[in-house]
């Protein structure tokens, strides 16, 4: 479900979270500490830093999303997911900033409200380009305010294997000026499927089209490209994310918390968006 509800309910909503009548995520411990958000970090959570920016939560949520599939016959080589996906504006309450310290389960699927499956599919060099170059094709140029836009929810949100270069001041489709994966280059023009293909872990939201990437939906297609679902945690973007902060380092002291990694996504002649 992609449109804001009326009414909360306790029923489960299919795409969405489901609150009880107290605004409370129907996790089993909306208190339990899952992580914490480093000394000295603040995680923001309006459409510009989401969309048009590393953000710290969403690095995390794509490293989850390889975490969840490693040690299986599928595992994941890179993840992304959806700067749309994450969401300040909670089913009843905003938080644009979450400041140091410890982060709740209950917080944590507010911001990733729409409990989307995770899956993996293998692509093409040429398909993962495109994946890139649809991501960033409508960023704003550095003369713009974002304060007066708000960028599109394409714009992925990236795992640390991901190393992507994009130049604002080209035209979109050719922004992507530098891509590694793992250390590898992607080639463009890329290789054939059967030579080399690349292993993405993202949300069945965007595997099937969502957000633009028809790209995906025509890649499923195919004996080489056996679309899975993660097995553990229901499957779920949010609950896996969840157990990997449990289970990381990131929930041992704040000083050992997460924050943003600026590497993984370099920006040049891009709009910089402001603290909220």
């Amino acid at each position: 479900m992609r449109t804001w509800i009326s009414l909360v309910t306790a029923a489960a909503l299919a795409g969405c979270a489901a609150y009880n009548d107290q605004c409370q995520p129907l996790v089993e411990d909306p208190n339990e500490r899952v992580a914490f958000v480093a000394t000295g970090t603040e995680l923001f959570l309006d459409r510009p830093n989401t969309r048009h920016a590393n953000n710290a939560l969403g690095q995390q949520a794509a490293d989850a999303l390889v975490w969840v599939f490693s040690g299986g016959n599928q595992e994941a080589e890179f993840a992304v997911v959806n700067g749309g996906g994450l969401r300040a504006e909670g089913l009843c309450v905003t938080r644009n900033i979450i400041g140091a310290g410890p982060l709740t389960d209950g917080v944590l699927h507010e911001i990733m409200l729409f409990a989307n499956f995770a899956q993996v599919i293998r692509l093409s060099d040429d398909e993962v380009r495109a994946v890139f170059e649809h991501s960033v094709r409508e960023l704003f140029g550095a003369a713009v305010d974002l304060k007066t836009v708000s960028p599109d929810g394409q714009f992925l949100q990236v795992s640390r294997e991901v190393q992507l270069t994009v130049d604002c001041a080209l035209p979109p489709g050719a922004r992507v000026t530098s891509l590694h994966l793992g250390g590898e280059e992607v080639p463009s023009p890329g290789r054939p499927l059967e030579t080399r293909s690349w292993r993405m872990a993202t949300s069945d939201y965007l595997i099937n089209g969502g957000d633009g990437y028809q790209m995906l939906e025509d890649a499923k297609e195919g004996p080489l490209r056996s679309v899975t679902t993660a097995q553990r945690f229901g499957g779920v973007d949010s609950n896996i994310t969840a157990a990997y902060f449990k289970q990381s380092t990131y929930n041992s002291t704040e000083a050992e918390g997460f924050q943003v990694d600026p590497g993984r996504i370099t920006f040049n002649n891009c709009a910089v968006p402001a603290r909220p």
